[in-house]
């Protein structure tokens, strides 16, 4: 499932926030965090609707989940720490950054 795209290109884009990024960390860093992310789910649904859990979480506070929601948003946050864990090394401040994904058409 590395590089999942839809027809207009990839589905997901990690980037890096916080201190000013270099170029390794948007080349490389970025890169192995995504295809890390992407390696710890089945399908490209499966990480589309964990994403979407999670979005809803942190946008309702975590109320009005079901307990279906709450399943995906916690494979989404393992799938995250271990993505995290695997990546954050490699950033030029990784006290002061951060990974930050974009699902295609958002």
């Amino acid at each position: 499932m590395n590089g999942l795209t839809t027809s207009a290109g990839q589905l997901l884009s990690a980037s890096v926030a916080g201190s000013p990024a270099t170029v390794s960390d948007l080349m490389f860093s970025a890169h192995l965090y995504l295809t890390t992310l992407e390696r710890q789910f089945g399908s490209a649904d499966a990480l589309v609707a964990c994403f979407h859990a999670r979005q809803k979480e942190l946008q309702a506070g975590g109320n009005d989940l079901a307990r279906t929601e709450l399943r995906l948003v916690t494979k989404w946050k393992n799938a995250h720490a271990h993505a995290d864990h695997k990546a954050r090394v490699t950033l030029s401040d990784p006290d002061n950054q951060e990974f930050v994904i974009v699902l295609a058409g958002q």
